[in-house]
């Protein structure tokens, strides 16, 4: 059908076309590759039928509208009834990698739901989790939940929600906290089961949280929970387990998902399964406000005294550093390291490391997801020197006066950079210069100063970044970019209404705050809208998986916070290969910010 449509298109265009012998090349939306050549009176078609799983049932179903929720025609049969759209990735041949390529399709019949777990191939797999009205959907996602768990969070589920399997129900929910059913690889005579965890929470009379194993036969079909349960598994008192944050290897045989551990720090959280019971480790913990390594601030002292206090001459200098920089200790005027005599220590960078949730994980495709800390760094680098010198020239006699001479200078570094999952942000750069001499004769002091420096912060919500949605996996994240500037500069001048005889002022003062909606994939960006500071609306993200690659379709829609009504809409197809807009794989779809999915819960994997 599609390579007809192709052909009968390209024939329609060869006729009307002034070039002799035209060509055309490119895919079908079923992913096969094709080229149509015209030699003299005859037209060729040559078709490359795409390799791989390419005709598999699953993927991304969906339904568009446009924004006020109104079918779209050209999107719609002949009595109005919009069409259900499914898209499924083509993979490399042997492998749950995306190619970069899709099917489309427009099943009469789709079921599914939200989230999904999957065994190793990628062709079993289990899906569950309706979507919920749009209103349901929270404006923003907190960080480290798994996309199985962001569809727990705020999507419908409660007891006994329909779970499917290769599009047949195949089971209920346990209650509002059980997680999709998992497929378990056994070994010799065990084969695949079908599991379920149940996590619980009970108050009688203290908090008790206990994790139970649900065991059954794999794909049979049923309108309860999978199976009985096997084992109940106590959870220590002082650890509780988020179940939104529950994802599982493609054995299934181990579970990964992250809480707190004594109320205070993250717990990373490992669960074995076996087919009689679970068994459930904190396989490391750090502190909910991130860890501080490195050395702080290098203390240096130095002081060097000429001749004798009661003798003209008499000098006194020293030399204080405090800080640290990228190349180890500072000393004032040299790049030697001074004596350290009344102080000292390792030399060092402050490094501030968050550690975030989601990179405690398994993948959409079972894989072990180890990146903690590495995006969420916050580094320091800064000293501040002072040096001082005191001379008496001359001692009062009958023939001389007291003369006495002070030299002070300051010198001051800081620089921070906070690394984000969207790049490197200086959320700090200052720099003073201060420099003074006094000098006294008799009883008459003449005092001068000299210097001046700046200090320029920038800062958002947290590291300047707020999350919609992050995905470590395919690296695809959408968010808004807060950056609040001050930037203040001055110079040194003589005040004597002052008590210090001298003091700042202040050349510049610049306050400037911008807020942008940014998207990205893989260090590119995708999408950059600057939003005004009076804006009345926000933007919410549904999402849904391909269960074989783990490929998603994101519908980011504008929406007025008020009462909800879509403004404006982006779709993107996101698989291993990178992030595109839907109309660059649906060509039916006309490019622009006026089409969404219908509603949330029209978005589902299949």
């Amino acid at each position: 059908m599609y390579a007809q449509a192709a052909f009968y298109k390209f024939s329609l265009h060869a006729r009307l076309s002034v070039v002799p012998n035209p060509t055309e090349q490119g895919f079908l939306p079923d992913g096969s590759r094709y080229t149509i050549a015209v030699v003299g009176p005859q037209t060729t078609m040559t078709l490359w039928v795409s390799e791989g799983e390419g005709l598999r049932n699953s993927g991304i179903a969906f339904v568009l509208s446009h924004l006020d929720g109104q079918p779209i025609p050209e999107h719609s049969d002949e009595d109005g009834i919009p069409f259900t759209y499914l898209l499924t990735p083509r993979e490399k041949k042997g492998t749950r990698v995306s190619s970069g390529r899709w099917a489309i399709r427009k099943p009469k019949f789709v079921a599914g739901g939200k989230a999904v777990n999957t065994d190793s191939s990628g062709l079993a797999y289990y899906t569950g989790v309706d979507g919920a009205l749009d209103r349901d959907v929270p404006f923003y996602r907190g960080q480290g939940y798994s996309l199985n768990g962001q569809a727990y969070l705020h999507e419908e589920y409660t007891e006994n929600a329909p779970l499917f399997q290769y599009s047949k129900k195949v089971g209920q929910s346990v209650s509002n906290t059980t997680p999709v059913p998992f497929i378990y690889k056994g070994s010799g005579t065990e084969g695949r089961l079908a599991m379920q965890l149940n996590v619980v929470v009970e108050f009688d009379p203290v908090r008790v949280q206990y994790i139970e194993l649900l065991v059954g036969k794999f794909g049979e079909e049923t309108n309860a929970p999978v199976g009985p349960v096997v084992s109940r598994e106590d959870l220590p008192s002082d650890l509780f387990l988020n179940y939104q944050s529950i994802t599982f290897s493609a054995d299934g045989r181990t579970s990964r998902a992250f809480g707190t551990k004594g109320g205070s720090g993250h717990a990373f959280i490992e669960i074995d399964i076996t087919p009689i019971g679970t068994t459930t480790r904190v396989v490391s913990t750090s502190p909910l406000s991130g860890d501080l390594s490195g050395v702080a601030y290098y203390t240096s002292f130095k002081t060097v005294v000429t001749g004798e206090p009661v003798e003209p001459g008499y000098t006194t200098e020293s030399w204080q550093i405090f800080g640290v920089d990228s190349d180890g200790p500072v000393e004032y005027g040299s790049t030697r390291p001074v004596t350290n005599e009344n102080g000292g220590g390792e030399s060092g960078t402050t490094i501030l490391t968050q550690n975030t949730p989601s990179g405690h994980a398994f993948d959409r495709r079972g894989r072990p997801i180890d990146t903690p800390s590495s995006r969420r760094v916050s580094r320091f680098d800064g000293y501040r020197d002072k040096y001082e010198k005191s001379v008496v020239v001359t001692l009062p006699s009958e023939t001389t006066p007291l003369h006495a001479t002070y030299l002070r200078i300051d010198n001051l570094r800081r620089k921070q950079v906070v690394t984000t999952s969207t790049g490197a942000l200086v959320v700090l750069d200052e720099e003073d210069y201060f420099e003074l001499f006094q000098e006294q004769i008799s009883s008459e002091f003449t005092l001068n100063v000299n210097g001046g420096g700046h200090w320029h912060r920038t800062h958002g919500a947290g590291t300047g970044h707020i999350i919609l949605f992050e995905d470590d996996e395919l690296d695809f994240s959408a968010g808004y970019e807060v950056v609040n500037t001050l930037r203040v500069s001055w110079t040194y001048v003589l005040d004597p209404s002052t008590a210090a005889g001298w003091r700042r002022d202040y050349s510049e003062e610049q306050s400037v705050s911008t807020k942008r909606l940014v998207v990205r994939c893989k260090g590119s960006v995708l999408l950059s809208e600057s939003i005004p500071a009076d804006a009345e609306y926000l933007h919410v993200v549904f999402i849904a998986t391909d269960p074989m690659t783990g490929a998603m379709v994101v519908n980011l829609q504008q929406v007025n916070q008020f009462n909800r009504a879509t403004l404006k809409s982006w779709i993107f197809v996101v698989d291993d290969t990178g992030a595109r807009f839907l109309h660059e794989v649906m060509k039916s779809v006309a490019p622009g910010t006026h089409i969404k999915v219908r509603r949330n819960d029209d978005l589902i994997s299949v």
